[in-house]
Protein backbone atom coordinates (compact mmCIF):
# COMPACT_ATOMS: atom_id res chain seq x y z
CA UNK A 1 0.00 0.00 0.00
CA UNK A 2 1.40 3.72 -0.75
CA UNK A 3 0.70 6.61 1.53
CA UNK A 4 2.63 7.94 -0.96
CA UNK A 5 3.44 11.79 -2.17
CA UNK A 6 2.66 12.66 -5.55
CA UNK A 7 3.49 15.71 -7.54
CA UNK A 8 0.19 17.59 -9.31
CA UNK A 9 2.25 17.84 -12.27
CA UNK A 10 5.43 17.03 -13.37
CA UNK A 11 6.02 20.30 -16.06
CA UNK A 12 9.11 22.47 -14.28
CA UNK A 13 7.48 25.72 -16.13
CA UNK A 14 3.38 25.16 -14.63
CA UNK A 15 5.57 24.40 -11.23
CA UNK A 16 7.54 27.51 -11.32
CA UNK A 17 4.37 29.43 -12.36
CA UNK A 18 2.50 27.37 -9.33
CA UNK A 19 4.98 29.14 -7.03
CA UNK A 20 4.94 32.39 -7.77
CA UNK A 21 1.18 32.16 -7.38
CA UNK A 22 1.58 30.82 -4.21
CA UNK A 23 4.04 33.26 -2.95
CA UNK A 24 1.84 36.54 -4.48
CA UNK A 25 -1.48 34.36 -2.59
CA UNK A 26 0.58 34.48 0.60
CA UNK A 27 1.73 37.94 0.33
CA UNK A 28 -1.94 39.92 -0.47
CA UNK A 29 -3.63 39.49 -3.83
CA UNK A 30 -5.50 42.79 -5.07
CA UNK A 31 -9.50 41.89 -6.48
CA UNK A 32 -8.31 41.77 -9.79
CA UNK A 33 -5.14 39.16 -8.79
CA UNK A 34 -7.57 36.95 -7.11
CA UNK A 35 -9.50 36.78 -10.17
CA UNK A 36 -6.38 36.18 -12.35
CA UNK A 37 -5.44 33.46 -10.31
CA UNK A 38 -9.01 31.66 -10.15
CA UNK A 39 -9.03 31.64 -14.00
CA UNK A 40 -5.62 30.40 -13.67
CA UNK A 41 -6.12 27.52 -11.94
CA UNK A 42 -9.61 26.70 -14.02
CA UNK A 43 -7.67 26.57 -17.33
CA UNK A 44 -5.80 23.49 -16.64
CA UNK A 45 -6.01 20.77 -14.33
CA UNK A 46 -2.51 20.69 -14.12
CA UNK A 47 -2.83 24.18 -13.19
CA UNK A 48 -4.51 23.13 -9.94
CA UNK A 49 -2.19 20.23 -8.95
CA UNK A 50 0.76 22.23 -9.66
CA UNK A 51 -0.70 24.46 -6.87
CA UNK A 52 -1.58 21.79 -4.78
CA UNK A 53 1.70 20.43 -4.78
CA UNK A 54 3.98 23.88 -4.27
CA UNK A 55 1.73 24.38 -1.17
CA UNK A 56 2.26 21.09 0.23
CA UNK A 57 5.79 21.67 0.01
CA UNK A 58 5.75 24.91 1.87
CA UNK A 59 4.03 23.09 4.10
CA UNK A 60 6.22 20.28 4.66
CA UNK A 61 9.25 22.15 4.43
CA UNK A 62 10.43 22.37 8.61
CA UNK A 63 9.64 18.56 8.80
CA UNK A 64 11.38 17.84 5.47
CA UNK A 65 14.29 19.82 6.85
CA UNK A 66 14.75 18.10 10.46
CA UNK A 67 14.86 14.30 8.25
CA UNK A 68 17.81 16.06 6.96
CA UNK A 69 19.33 17.40 10.75
CA UNK A 70 19.26 20.81 9.04
CA UNK A 71 18.79 22.94 12.17
CA UNK A 72 17.05 26.54 12.28
CA UNK A 73 19.71 29.26 12.00
CA UNK A 74 21.26 30.95 15.40
CA UNK A 75 18.97 33.37 17.02
CA UNK A 76 19.97 37.56 16.33
CA UNK A 77 21.59 39.75 18.42
CA UNK A 78 19.91 42.38 20.32
CA UNK A 79 21.06 44.94 17.90
CA UNK A 80 20.51 43.06 14.93
CA UNK A 81 17.00 42.03 15.78
CA UNK A 82 16.10 45.27 16.27
CA UNK A 83 17.77 46.46 12.74
CA UNK A 84 15.56 43.89 11.08
CA UNK A 85 12.54 45.09 13.12
CA UNK A 86 13.53 49.06 12.15
CA UNK A 87 13.52 47.78 8.00
CA UNK A 88 10.86 44.98 8.18
CA UNK A 89 8.59 48.12 9.12
CA UNK A 90 10.05 50.28 6.37
CA UNK A 91 9.63 48.22 2.93
CA UNK A 92 10.45 49.53 0.42
CA UNK A 93 8.93 49.52 -3.54
CA UNK A 94 10.73 46.47 -4.30
CA UNK A 95 10.43 44.02 -0.82
CA UNK A 96 7.14 42.28 -2.90
CA UNK A 97 9.15 41.79 -5.76
CA UNK A 98 12.58 40.75 -3.70
CA UNK A 99 10.33 38.42 -1.62
CA UNK A 100 9.13 36.36 -4.71
CA UNK A 101 12.91 36.45 -6.08
CA UNK A 102 13.92 34.58 -2.99
CA UNK A 103 11.36 32.56 -1.91
CA UNK A 104 10.23 31.00 -5.31
CA UNK A 105 13.61 29.30 -5.42
CA UNK A 106 13.12 27.61 -2.09
CA UNK A 107 9.41 26.54 -3.15
CA UNK A 108 10.69 25.21 -6.07
CA UNK A 109 13.01 23.40 -3.94
CA UNK A 110 10.45 22.63 -1.74
CA UNK A 111 8.09 20.95 -4.18
CA UNK A 112 11.42 19.45 -5.71
CA UNK A 113 11.87 17.28 -2.53
CA UNK A 114 7.90 16.80 -2.23
CA UNK A 115 7.91 15.45 -5.31
CA UNK A 116 10.90 12.82 -5.07
CA UNK A 117 9.29 11.56 -1.55
CA UNK A 118 7.98 8.26 -1.22
CA UNK A 119 6.50 6.52 1.96
CA UNK A 120 5.49 3.16 1.82
CA UNK A 121 3.92 0.02 4.04
CA UNK A 122 4.18 -3.14 3.47
CA UNK A 123 2.04 -5.69 5.13
CA UNK A 124 1.48 -9.56 4.64
CA UNK A 125 -1.06 -11.70 6.34
CA UNK A 126 -0.16 -15.42 8.40
CA UNK A 127 -0.43 -17.03 4.99
CA UNK A 128 1.17 -14.93 2.79
CA UNK A 129 4.76 -13.88 1.57
CA UNK A 130 6.10 -10.66 -0.87
CA UNK A 131 8.60 -10.01 -3.27
CA UNK A 132 8.23 -5.93 -4.43
CA UNK A 133 10.95 -3.98 -6.11
CA UNK A 134 11.44 -0.48 -4.20
CA UNK A 135 11.35 2.90 -5.59
CA UNK A 136 15.50 2.89 -5.54
CA UNK A 137 15.69 -0.45 -7.24
CA UNK A 138 16.10 -2.38 -3.99
CA UNK A 139 14.46 -5.78 -3.87
CA UNK A 140 12.33 -6.91 -0.78
CA UNK A 141 11.33 -10.19 0.31
CA UNK A 142 8.57 -9.67 3.20
CA UNK A 143 7.93 -13.16 5.07
CA UNK A 144 4.25 -13.60 6.33
CA UNK A 145 2.60 -11.72 9.48
CA UNK A 146 5.21 -9.17 8.79
CA UNK A 147 5.08 -5.47 8.86
CA UNK A 148 7.49 -3.05 6.92
CA UNK A 149 7.93 0.69 6.52
CA UNK A 150 10.04 2.28 3.81
CA UNK A 151 10.73 5.96 3.11
CA UNK A 152 12.85 7.67 0.98
CA UNK A 153 13.83 11.41 -0.33
CA UNK A 154 17.07 12.77 -1.62
CA UNK A 155 18.67 12.44 1.74
CA UNK A 156 18.15 8.89 2.65
CA UNK A 157 16.11 5.40 2.02
CA UNK A 158 14.87 4.59 5.82
CA UNK A 159 12.94 1.43 6.57
CA UNK A 160 12.05 0.05 9.94
CA UNK A 161 10.53 -3.19 10.09
CA UNK A 162 7.64 -3.83 12.81
CA UNK A 163 7.07 -7.26 13.43
CA UNK A 164 8.12 -10.33 11.22
CA UNK A 165 11.15 -11.31 8.57
CA UNK A 166 12.65 -9.09 6.08
CA UNK A 167 15.36 -9.91 3.45
CA UNK A 168 16.56 -7.14 1.62
CA UNK A 169 18.77 -6.73 -1.46
CA UNK A 170 19.79 -3.29 -1.32
CA UNK A 171 20.16 -1.10 -4.80
CA UNK A 172 23.93 0.87 -4.77
CA UNK A 173 23.86 4.29 -4.73
CA UNK A 174 25.05 7.47 -3.09
CA UNK A 175 21.88 7.92 -0.73
CA UNK A 176 22.63 5.86 3.00
CA UNK A 177 20.21 2.70 3.44
CA UNK A 178 19.06 1.68 6.65
CA UNK A 179 16.28 -0.54 8.40
CA UNK A 180 15.40 0.13 12.30
CA UNK A 181 14.52 -2.96 14.34
CA UNK A 182 14.10 -2.95 18.22
CA UNK A 183 16.32 -0.80 19.61
CA UNK A 184 18.96 -1.02 16.66
CA UNK A 185 19.99 0.64 13.30
CA UNK A 186 21.06 -1.34 10.28
CA UNK A 187 23.38 0.68 8.10
CA UNK A 188 23.72 -1.14 4.65
CA UNK A 189 27.14 -1.13 2.92
CA UNK A 190 26.29 -2.87 -0.22
CA UNK A 191 23.96 -6.13 1.00
CA UNK A 192 21.71 -8.56 0.97
CA UNK A 193 20.78 -9.34 4.61
CA UNK A 194 17.78 -10.69 6.41
CA UNK A 195 16.55 -9.11 9.49
CA UNK A 196 14.00 -10.83 12.11
CA UNK A 197 11.81 -9.70 14.93
CA UNK A 198 9.28 -11.99 16.37
CA UNK A 199 7.47 -11.65 19.30
CA UNK A 200 9.49 -11.43 22.80
CA UNK A 201 12.50 -13.51 21.15
CA UNK A 202 15.69 -11.32 19.83
CA UNK A 203 16.23 -9.24 17.33
CA UNK A 204 18.31 -11.79 14.73
CA UNK A 205 20.13 -10.21 11.55
CA UNK A 206 21.79 -12.93 9.21
CA UNK A 207 24.24 -10.90 6.61
CA UNK A 208 24.33 -13.06 3.45
CA UNK A 209 26.82 -11.21 1.59
CA UNK A 210 28.10 -7.77 1.30
CA UNK A 211 28.48 -5.25 4.37
CA UNK A 212 26.50 -4.14 7.43
CA UNK A 213 27.37 -1.90 10.62
CA UNK A 214 24.21 -2.57 13.30
CA UNK A 215 24.45 0.41 15.80
CA UNK A 216 22.30 1.35 18.99
CA UNK A 217 20.08 3.59 17.53
CA UNK A 218 19.98 5.65 21.05
CA UNK A 219 23.16 6.76 21.50
CA UNK A 220 24.91 5.91 17.93
CA UNK A 221 27.27 3.55 19.27
CA UNK A 222 28.51 0.61 17.10
CA UNK A 223 26.89 -3.03 18.25
CA UNK A 224 28.15 -5.02 15.35
CA UNK A 225 29.63 -5.66 11.86
CA UNK A 226 29.24 -8.93 11.12
CA UNK A 227 30.89 -11.27 8.06
CA UNK A 228 28.86 -13.02 5.45
CA UNK A 229 27.54 -16.11 6.66
CA UNK A 230 27.21 -14.70 10.27
CA UNK A 231 24.07 -14.34 12.68
CA UNK A 232 23.53 -11.93 15.29
CA UNK A 233 21.38 -12.05 17.98
CA UNK A 234 20.63 -8.52 19.63
CA UNK A 235 19.25 -8.02 23.49
CA UNK A 236 19.89 -7.03 26.68
CA UNK A 237 23.27 -9.28 26.86
CA UNK A 238 24.93 -7.32 23.99
CA UNK A 239 25.55 -8.88 20.45
CA UNK A 240 26.14 -12.84 20.01
CA UNK A 241 27.54 -13.39 16.48
CA UNK A 242 27.15 -17.20 15.22
CA UNK A 243 28.43 -18.63 11.84
CA UNK A 244 24.97 -19.82 9.73
CA UNK A 245 24.29 -21.38 6.88
CA UNK A 246 23.22 -17.99 5.30
CA UNK A 247 21.50 -19.34 2.38
CA UNK A 248 19.00 -21.84 4.26
CA UNK A 249 18.08 -18.64 7.16
CA UNK A 250 16.62 -17.37 3.43
CA UNK A 251 15.09 -20.51 1.91
CA UNK A 252 11.27 -19.28 2.93
CA UNK A 253 11.60 -16.77 0.31
CA UNK A 254 10.43 -20.20 -1.90
CA UNK A 255 8.26 -21.69 0.72
CA UNK A 256 10.77 -23.88 2.65
CA UNK A 257 12.77 -24.67 5.42
CA UNK A 258 16.27 -26.04 5.60
CA UNK A 259 16.36 -27.99 9.08
CA UNK A 260 19.84 -29.26 10.45
CA UNK A 261 20.14 -31.11 13.28
CA UNK A 262 17.18 -29.05 14.55
CA UNK A 263 15.11 -29.58 17.65
CA UNK A 264 11.89 -30.54 16.20
CA UNK A 265 9.72 -27.72 18.49
CA UNK A 266 12.20 -25.02 17.03
CA UNK A 267 11.46 -27.01 13.68
CA UNK A 268 7.92 -26.47 14.25
CA UNK A 269 8.54 -22.63 15.54
CA UNK A 270 10.21 -21.88 11.86
CA UNK A 271 7.23 -23.88 10.03
CA UNK A 272 4.45 -22.00 12.03
CA UNK A 273 6.37 -18.26 11.65
CA UNK A 274 5.87 -19.09 7.46
CA UNK A 275 2.34 -20.04 7.52
CA UNK A 276 2.41 -23.73 8.35
CA UNK A 277 -0.66 -25.62 10.41
CA UNK A 278 -0.18 -25.27 13.78
CA UNK A 279 1.24 -28.91 15.26
CA UNK A 280 0.44 -29.76 18.78
CA UNK A 281 3.30 -31.45 20.85
CA UNK A 282 1.67 -34.29 23.01
CA UNK A 283 4.68 -34.06 25.45
CA UNK A 284 8.40 -32.42 26.07
CA UNK A 285 10.56 -35.48 24.79
CA UNK A 286 9.12 -35.59 21.68
CA UNK A 287 9.91 -31.46 21.21
CA UNK A 288 13.93 -32.81 21.72
CA UNK A 289 13.80 -34.75 18.51
CA UNK A 290 16.14 -34.03 15.97
CA UNK A 291 15.44 -33.05 12.30
CA UNK A 292 17.61 -32.54 9.64
CA UNK A 293 16.62 -31.95 5.70
CA UNK A 294 14.72 -29.23 3.14
CA UNK A 295 10.96 -29.47 3.46
CA UNK A 296 8.28 -27.09 1.79
CA UNK A 297 6.14 -25.07 4.16
CA UNK A 298 2.74 -26.09 2.52
CA UNK A 299 3.84 -29.62 2.87
CA UNK A 300 3.38 -30.09 6.45
CA UNK A 301 2.18 -33.63 6.14
CA UNK A 302 5.51 -34.92 4.24
CA UNK A 303 7.09 -33.29 6.88
CA UNK A 304 5.14 -35.64 9.58
CA UNK A 305 5.58 -38.70 8.14
CA UNK A 306 9.14 -38.47 7.33
CA UNK A 307 9.46 -38.07 11.20
CA UNK A 308 7.44 -40.92 12.03
CA UNK A 309 9.47 -43.21 9.68
CA UNK A 310 12.75 -41.80 11.54
CA UNK A 311 11.32 -41.60 15.09
CA UNK A 312 9.03 -43.31 17.23
CA UNK A 313 6.15 -40.94 16.84
CA UNK A 314 2.85 -40.82 15.59
CA UNK A 315 0.64 -37.79 13.96
CA UNK A 316 -2.63 -37.19 13.58
CA UNK A 317 -4.60 -34.16 12.32
CA UNK A 318 -6.78 -32.10 14.78
CA UNK A 319 -9.51 -29.55 14.32
CA UNK A 320 -6.85 -26.65 14.97
CA UNK A 321 -3.77 -28.55 12.61
CA UNK A 322 -1.94 -31.86 13.61
CA UNK A 323 -0.64 -33.39 16.72
CA UNK A 324 2.61 -35.55 17.58
CA UNK A 325 2.95 -37.85 20.05
CA UNK A 326 5.23 -40.67 21.06
CA UNK A 327 4.35 -44.41 20.25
Amino acid sequence: MLDGNASGSGDPEILAEAGRWVVRARAGMSGAEKRAFRAWLAERGEHAAAADAVTNAWQAAPAAAARAGLTAPPRPSRVRARRDQYFARRPGPGWKVATTVLALPLLIAGTWWYTNSETLQLATGPHQRLVTTLADGSTVWLAPSSRLQAHFDPFGRQLALREGEVTLQVAHERRRFAVDVGGYRIVDRGTLFDVRLRGSGPVTVVLVEGRIDITNRRNGKLVASPLPGERVALGGTGAVRAAVDAQAAIAWHDGRVILDDCPLSAALAQFSEQGAPRVALRDSAVGRLRVSGAFAVGGMESFLSALAELHPVTWRRTPQGYEVASR
